[in-house]
């Protein structure tokens, strides 16, 4: 599993230790309108499904959900009528936990995910190994299909 450098530790540490009203004050009055945020997650392992929960509890209370409309009105006008700032929240790589535990938590706390997945990645019945690469468990194409009809 990946292993959190100590500068990322450090970051996270200093960011949680600021309120987070405090945080949104200060980046309204910096860019000084509505604004979107973006967190990504890579893996979304079973064993941190209570975790990412409190993630997504947090979320629902401090922010919006952005869909592909919204996102594309707001960066077409800056339009934002939504009583929090928008958040987008995206997964890269295609794990296969993405559409086991985070796409089902996702759908209940009434989020859109958006998954970025390298084709490569995916195919039907494959560990997602290859090349150079190690083996991954990846999502397969039928859970990238359920994935795209949600």
């Amino acid at each position: 599993m990946y292993q959190v450098r100590w500068e990322k530790r450090l970051a996270a540490a200093v960011v949680g230790a600021v309120p987070h009203r405090l945080i949104q004050a200060l980046q309204g009055m910096v860019v000084g309108r509505p604004f979107l945020r973006a967190v990504n997650y890579h893996e979304t392992p079973i064993e941190g499904r209570d975790q990412f929960r409190r993630h997504l509890d947090f979320y629902r209370e401090h922010y919006c959900d952005v869909s592909f409309d919204d996102l594309r009105q707001f960066l077409h006008d800056g339009t934002w009528n939504k009583p929090r700032p928008g958040l987008i929240i995206s997964f890269d790589d295609g794990y296969r936990d993405n559409a086991t535990v985070a796409a089902p938590l996702l759908e209940e706390f009434g989020f859109t995910g958006w998954f970025f997945v390298p084709s490569c990645f995916a195919a039907e019945g494959d560990d997602g190994a290859g090349g150079n690469r190690p083996p991954r468990p990846t999502m397969t194409v039928e859970q990238l299909r359920a994935l795209a009809g949600r």
